[in-house]
Formats: structure tokens, C-alpha cells, sequence
């Protein structure tokens, strides 16, 4: 059994994410999290001025938290709190959103519909 997973993508179409196990294999992970709250800045750069931004819970690939709460921008602009998403950092943070080169440390890319993993990919890597 492959893993699989529907995502409603930055542009709202769904892709069957066969491509999770290539990217483990070839060490580039998806970051996957748990929407667990809502931001409300006082003040706020310039290009993030439409920007929502929500605190999430990075999980590893069995949907366990991994580490502490991030707060990411949501670039789909329909993650809420409970979603899985997935996320985004470092520079290719900034790129994902309209206005490029903000200064952002994580953006949401997408909203997971479902994960599943086969028995011989819940074991290993995480």
C-alpha cells in the first residue's frame, strides 16, 4: 500500500501525494501541523497587512506533536483551527505568498484532507 493523501492546495486542487514517500526517500520532508489557534497582531508589516496568522503544532508523519508551537502565515487564507495543514519554512516561506520576501519563518501551503501510511512506512524515519 502506497501513501496517500488528498490536499486542497494554494490553488485549490486536490494531488494524490504519492510524492510524500518520494520526498522522504530522497530526504525532503513535508512539514506537516495542526492549526491550534488564531493571531491577532496590533501592528503588522506592510505586506501582511491581509496575511492571516495562526499557531500551529508541527506533528511527525504518525500526527504526534513534534516540538513546540510555531506561528505560521496562512497563504491558503481557509486554515482553521483543528485543520492538518502543511507548511513551509525558511525562505520558501516568503515565496508562497503574494507579496515575496516578507519577513515570515512559516507559511501555510495547504490544508491535508487525510494522511495514511503503509505498515512499512510508519516505522521508520520520522
Amino acid at each position: 500500500m502506497q501513501p496517500f493523501a488528498n490536499v486542497r492546495g494554494v490553488l485549490g486542487f486536490q494531488i494524490d501525494l504519492a510524492v510524500i514517500a518520494m520526498a522522504v526517500r530522497s530526504q525532503h520532508l513535508m512539514h506537516l501541523g495542526r492549526v491550534i489557534g488564531t493571531v491577532v497582531p496590533c501592528i503588522v508589516y506592510e505586506g501582511l497587512a491581509d496575511v492571516p496568522m495562526l499557531i500551529v503544532q508541527p506533528l511527525d508523519k504518525l500526527q504526534r506533536p513534534a516540538g513546540g508551537p510555531i506561528v505560521c502565515c496562512d497563504s491558503t487564507r481557509m486554515a482553521g483551527p483543528g485543520e492538518l495543514i502543511y507548511y513551509e519554512g525558511g525562505r520558501e516561506a516568503a515565496l508562497a505568498l503574494e507579496k515575496w520576501f516578507v519577513p515570515v519563518d512559516h507559511t501555510i501551503i495547504g490544508i491535508v484532507d487525510g494522511v495514511n501510511l503503509s505498515q512499512d512506512h510508519s516505522g521508520g524515519r520520522q
